[in-house]
């Protein structure tokens, strides 16, 4: 929820100007009202711009679930 709260303070940014404002609150709306199961945009929540060092690489992977990369 606080994702696509903030996702949706930032649609008129550059970056998220291509997502329409339906597309990124279905997901959550779905995932409350009917219970199903809730989707990230990976447009929208996928980006790293640092540069992928293997620290920072291997940050990047723990935070999605993949430890010990």
């Amino acid at each position: 929820m606080i994702g696509v709260g903030k996702l949706l303070t930032n649609l008129n940014k550059n970056r998220y100007k291509h997502l329409p404002i339906e597309k990124v609150m279905s997901g959550l709306y779905l995932g409350v009202t009917v219970n199903e199961r809730y989707q990230l945009l990976p447009e929208a929540f996928l980006i790293h711009e640092q540069n992928l060092r293997r620290e920072i690489l291997e940050q990047f992977l723990a935070d999605a679930g993949i430890s010990n990369a």
